[in-house]
């Protein structure tokens, strides 16, 4: 389990840039004042230095191409797949740490295979994509709590 740990750590450093890219874009449509309020709330659990990592990636983020060219798409496509990956880590690494078993799939050829890999990553896809979303409403509330009357 020693090992797991590890690999969890390591994982979850390597998921911090991308999953921080995705969020900057999903604020930045709602307003730029999250972002500063997300500095503020890590610089509560991080400390300064962390707080500047954070603000360097976010100031790096901001840099990227626009989302509205081929580059921008594969660059986000590419994003979300690698988070939803790590994510996929994470689940594989939590199901052995806990012995949970994974259900066999019923072999049904090529397609059902293929079908199963498609449905695995769509699952992954979609735990990256609820993080992002908890993150983002987290935030807001905090924000909202947090502002003076």
């Amino acid at each position: 389990t020693t090992t797991l740990a590890a690999s969890l750590a390591y994982y979850t450093s390597l998921s911090l840039a991308p999953t921080l890219v995705l969020f900057v874009t999903i604020t930045a449509q709602f307003s730029p004042g999250l972002q500063k309020v997300f500095l503020v709330e890590a610089q509560k659990l991080v400390g300064q230095e962390g707080a500047m990592a954070l603000k360097l990636i976010i100031d790096n983020a901001k840099e990227r191409p626009d989302l509205t060219n081929l580059a921008g798409i594969l660059g986000f496509a590419t994003l979300l797949l690698s988070a939803s990956m790590i994510f996929g880590e994470f689940r594989f690494a939590l199901n052995k740490i806990f012995s949970c078993r994974e259900e066999a799939a019923p072999s049904t050829g090529i397609f059902g295979t293929i079908f199963g890999v498609v449905k695995a990553r769509l699952f992954q896809v979609g735990l990256a994509l609820s993080f992002l979303f908890m993150m983002t409403v987290s935030l807001i509330i905090s924000s909202i709590i947090s502002s003076p009357i």
